[in-house]
């Protein structure tokens, strides 16, 4: 087989790339030099698209520049750069997408079609390539990922889309129990009926005005009312940043305290969430300093950092129950662990600590590997079922919750709930985006289970 140019056939044509796809303008040329030559033709159209321009350039990247600059490097460059202003710094995440088609002589099409993730660079680096390739840095798809969530997180235009939509709204309220306290207590009223307990967290973070601090603390407050009256199986998250941590610490306390309070005269607890490691030390001082007023507040650790292992010994000594997580935020490398298996056997370790010295320590995981490790733990150690419980997050493996109330251990799950469910969703997905596959999975499973 002998690969020609059209120049080599001895034919020349010029074909408009107005279809609406890369394959459409792929097999368009295709085609034509087909007809033209009578030889198999193969063709090809691809593009740049930005997330941070509505995907922009995409099927019209030759053009970005104008009719007159058609395939213009420098000028692309020069062009989508400009588009991007100050946001080209930030490294702003990008998809190189391409189509070819094979055109046969009998008329059979064959097609095909990739995708590259990478990064924009703030300048031009080196002198090759085409089009927009000196300032497209191919990345590790998975942080790409990462960086497109974080970016959907922001965009509140197509929150309003999404949460209209009901396909993707039926996605999300699998994971997230609704706008409203009354969908929560819809959730866990079915919850409880199936023998779990559940801890409920109105969502929000990193409030900016003592408005809405307090606000914050009202839906809290009405949350514990709703539970008595309900009479329900379940206690409260709540995070130091949405009572106003950011704004002024004696306001987070102030807050915090009247929670804990009206916690303490409804017989109830309060589950202390944990944030980005620049939080870590305030959250447990806070906790630790008012846990000797109410001993009915708890804080949440993450396995991941360095220092969870002295804070567990902090907290065990306070007899201030944990909820160990493995954390879920990027985070520096001076600051936490990021392969998969030091952040498990470090879980592991600190598992153990809190089952031998802990009070009632929720072992908040869905890795069957590290919760068949806390089962085996517990019964060499004969601690009794009774002494801690597993927790798991609202609508991810239901089959494995299930599974675990059969045999007799105790489940409490974590279910979200208010109207910052979309940006929720995305952070989560942006600081682990391997999360997306768990999900996937774990939807695969319990169908199969089913």
């Amino acid at each position: 087989m002998e690969l020609v140019t059209p120049a080599d056939a001895g034919i020349t044509f010029d074909v408009a790339e107005d279809g609406a796809s890369y394959l459409e303008n792929a097999r368009k040329k295709a085609e034509a030099g087909r007809r033209l030559s009578g030889l198999p033709t193969l063709a090809d159209d691809s593009g740049l698209e930005v997330p941070l321009l509505d995907g922009r350039p995409g099927v019209e990247s030759a053009y970005f520049a104008g009719a007159d600059h058609k395939g213009d490097g420098p000028a692309l460059v020069a062009a989508l750069l400009k588009a991007l202003g100050s946001a080209a710094t930030s490294s702003p995440p990008a998809f190189f997408k391409s189509a070819a088609v094979l055109a046969l002589p009998d008329g059979r099409i064959f097609t095909g079609e990739g995708v590259l993730a990478g990064t924009i660079a703030a300048a031009p680096r080196g002198t090759h390539g085409f089009g927009f390739d000196p300032i497209f840095l191919r990345q590790d798809p998975v942080e790409v990922l990462r960086a497109s969530f974080q970016y959907l997180s922001r965009r509140r235009g197509l929150q309003r889309f999404v949460t209209r939509q009901r396909l993707t709204a039926s996605l999300a309220y699998r994971f997230v129990a609704g706008d409203h306290l009354d969908d929560a207590v819809r959730v866990v009223t079915d919850i409880n009926r199936r023998g779990w307990s559940a801890s409920l967290d109105h969502l929000g973070e990193n409030v900016a005005e003592e408005k809405a601090a307090r606000a914050a603390t009202e839906d809290y407050l009405a949350a514990f009312e709703r539970i008595a009256t309900e009479r329900l199986n379940a206690n409260v998250s709540v995070k130091l940043t949405q009572l106003g941590l950011d704004i002024s610490p004696d306001l987070c306390r102030e807050l915090l305290s009247r929670i804990l309070e009206r916690a303490h005269q409804l017989d109830n607890f309060v589950r202390i969430d944990m944030e980005g490691s620049a939080y870590t030390q305030r959250t447990l001082d806070l906790v630790l300093a008012l846990h000797e007023r109410y001993p009915n507040c708890g804080v949440v650790l993450q396995s991941y950092l360095y220092r969870t292992v002295d804070d567990i010994a902090r907290a065990n000594a306070a007899s201030v129950g944990v909820r160990l997580v493995k954390g879920a935020y990027k985070e520096p490398a001076d600051v936490a662990f990021a392969k998969k298996a030091e952040v498990d056997a470090k879980f592991e370790t600190e598992m153990q600590q809190l089952l031998l010295h802990g009070v009632y320590p929720a072992i908040a995981t869905h890795d069957e590997r590290l919760i068949e490790a806390t089962r085996q733990f517990a019964r060499e150690r004969e601690i009794p079922t009774d002494r801690f419980e597993f927790q798991m997050l609202y609508g991810i493996r239901r089959d494995l919750q299930d599974r675990l109330l059969r045999e007799g251990y105790r489940v409490r799950i974590y279910v979200p709930y208010g109207t910052e469910w979309y940006p929720y969703l995305m952070r989560r997905l942006a600081e682990r985006p391997a999360n997306l596959l768990f999900i996937v999975r774990s939807l695969i499973r319990e169908r199969r289970a089913a």
